[in-house]
């Protein structure tokens, strides 16, 4: 097995099993109309049958899938949660991640806005054929986020990627979800439900 990685601030991480050369095409992707994206928002801290709950000094609680791996502190992440791998040849490993930047307090003009603006233009100038297909509003619990999701190519694999931005405290967190753009739908409802049940420092807790 051969352990690729992609390094962004923007993207933290990418894991590939081995090389393999991407053969789909991104077909033309219409922004839709966004759907409600709530962070944080499952308000038990029950697990759903065949998942597990992961916390540190940083999380006090997300849910994931039992056969999904976990790594903490990874390349700058909080943690990077990746799927199994489907097959022999299965080129990436979906995965969502979480990052935190700032502090804000500390330099003013590390808005949510300019840090979004900053990110993707760095994603631009990383990624080849990058497009933005999505940008949309959003809440973690109460306070108000923002939703990027784009397309790229990277070593002929195609990818699209969501990201979460929002603020906690002095900090901006940027939740991450990463896949081939063939699968990006099979792994969406996975990504929806942990990203629901992460809950972000001691004061959200149950």
């Amino acid at each position: 097995m051969k352990l690729l990685t992609l390094i962004l601030s923007v993207i933290p991480c990418f894991i590939f099993a081995q090389t393999q050369k991407g053969t789909s095409t991104i077909d033309t992707i219409k922004p839709v109309a966004a759907e409600l994206y709530n962070f944080g928002m499952v308000n038990t801290s029950a697990l759903k049958k065949g998942w597990k709950k992961f916390d540190n000094e940083l999380v006090d609680r997300v849910h994931y899938p039992k056969d999904w791996e976990i790594f903490e502190n990874f390349m700058g992440t909080i943690f990077m949660i990746t799927s199994p791998l489907s097959e022999k040849d299965d080129a990436f490993a979906e995965n969502v991640s979480l990052t935190r930047h700032g502090p804000t307090t500390s330099t003013k003009t590390l808005t949510l806005e300019k840090f979004i603006e900053k990110r993707t233009n760095d994603t631009e100038n990383y990624l080849e054929n990058f497009k933005i297909v999505e940008e949309s509003d959003a809440f973690y619990l109460n306070t108000p986020a923002k939703i990027v999701v784009f397309t790229g190519e990277k070593d002929e694999v195609l990818f699209k990627i969501k990201q979460c931005f929002f603020i906690k405290g002095d900090w901006i967190f940027l939740y991450t979800y990463s896949a081939e753009v063939d699968v990006y739908e099979s792994f969406k409802d996975i990504n929806k439900d942990i990203y629901k049940s992460l809950r972000i420092g001691l004061t959200d807790k149950e």
